[in-house]
Formats: structure tokens, sequence, C-alpha cells
């Protein structure tokens, strides 16, 4: 998966072109010796390269991880190339290759709704969701009662914090005792016990979520609205939208861990 994912973000072109810098200047050291800049150029690369393939065997590499990483074994295969001479015409079309490969990245990003299968497409359905998710808050507001948005994880949470009207805050997996990341160090902008939650999940798989657990946490939870965003004719995203009644507040373990 991690080759994969670098092979891409990186383009088939650079990617080669850097794995063969790297395999040449490697051989070049314990061979023949080289300069100081290509020793920096090549320890900055090769070290966490090597960490993160390695750590990639336990665990997942995001995929933005080892951008800076390419950068100088760039350097160091188009230097080469440049030396070699007559091999210009080869790298404009290898450059150019890259250049359409992100245009195609460019283009999946903006197109809204793109079937695009697993999780890839982030994106799609957020912007309703958010303008669904701040007119039940208003009704709840309408009718006396305090509410809180949450979600369960951390990058739903987010996309639905970007695309609220004012970015109203939102919370994360941490209002029931999960580590959320940054969001276990957002301290509260009030206090939650007693108000409502308005839970956003999605069918994308890190927002699995078994609703049985927020029991000790709520006295009810109950779907209030659907979003399903479809292209196509094809739904691509579905958003769920639960009224959980009255908060009990977060373990002790996990705020004390919000406060620190």
């Amino acid at each position: 998966m991690l080759a994969a994912q670098q092979l891409l973000i990186v383009t088939p072109y650079l990617f080669v072109l850097s794995i063969a810098a790297l395999v040449r200047e490697l051989r070049g050291w314990f061979t023949r010796g080289i300069d100081d800049p290509t020793r920096l150029l090549l320890i900055s690369s090769a070290l966490p390269l090597l960490l993160f393939t390695a750590f990639s065997f336990r665990s997942i590499v995001k995929i933005n991880w080892l951008a800076p990483a390419f950068w100088p074994l760039i350097v160091l295969g188009i230097r080469y190339l440049l030396a070699q001479g007559g091999r210009e015409r080869r790298m404009a079309w290898g450059l150019a290759s890259s250049a359409a490969v992100l245009a195609i990245g460019a283009a999946i990003a903006v197109i809204p709704n793109l079937p695009i299968p697993g999780d890839l497409n982030s994106w799609s359905g957020f912007r309703e969701a958010a303008t669904r998710v701040d007119r039940l808050e208003a009704s709840l507001k309408a009718e006396g009662k305090e509410s809180f948005v949450f979600s369960p994880h951390y990058k739903l949470s987010s996309l639905v914090w970007f695309h609220r009207a004012g970015q109203g805050r939102t919370y994360a997996q941490d209002i029931y005792g999960e580590k959320a990341l940054e969001y276990d160090y957002f301290p509260d902008d009030r206090d939650l016990k007693g108000a409502t939650g308005i839970l956003v999940m999605s069918d994308q798989n890190q927002s699995k979520l078994d609703l049985e657990r927020l029991k000790a946490y709520f006295d009810s939870v109950e779907l209030a609205d659907v979003v399903e965003t479809a292209s196509s004719g094809k739904v691509v995203r579905r958003i769920e939208i639960y009224k959980a009644t009255n908060y009990k507040g977060r373990p002790r373990r996990a705020a004390l861990t919000a406060v620190n």
C-alpha cells in the first residue's frame, strides 16, 4: 500500500527516477565515496524512507508523510540525467506525464460527488450535512435546548466544522471517551452536560460506531435526518444525523486527558 501510494503521489516517472537515484548514490557512496552536498541530500532522503517503510509493516503510513523525503532524491535524479546529456527530451516527456497525473488528481478533487471506490472520496455530502446540522441546532435552540455537534472520527468532525455557517465548533470521539488527536486538546467552549448531542455519521469505514455504546452517555439516541448524495443515479455518500438527548459528560479519565 505504501509503495502504491507513493507511486501515485510522487507520480510514476519521478518515483522511478527517485528510487534509481537512491540506489545509485548509495552504491556510489560505498564504492567510490560522494561529496558532502550529495551525502546531505542522500541522508535526508534515505533515513525517513527506511524509517517509514519499516513502520509500514506494523501500521499505516499516511500518504503525505514521505513527501519531504522525495525532494532530495528528485534533485539527485534530475542532476544525473542532465549530466548524462542527450536525455532532455526523455526527461521532458517524463515530467509531462507527471504533470498529467497531477492534473487528473486535481480534477478528481474539485469535481463534486465522483463515485470513487472506498473512502477515497472524503468530501462529498458534508456541505449539505453541515447545513442540516445548523438547521437542527437552530430548531433545538428554538425549543430552549442547548446542543453540540460531534462525530465518531476527527476527520468527519473537521469536515462538518469547516462547512458549518460561521464554522461553529464541533467535537469528535472524545465525547464518549476515545482519543481524538487534536480534539483532545481543544478546550470545551462550555459545560456540555445536559445538552443534546448532534451526532454525524457517514457510510465511510472511519465512521463506524455501535450506537449502543452511547447509552452510557446519553438518555436516548434517535435518527433525525439523512443526507444522500448521488452521482449518475448512484449514491456516493450517505450521512446520518442523530439526536442524542441529555449528555451525561465524559468519563473522568477522558476529561483529565483533554485538560492536560
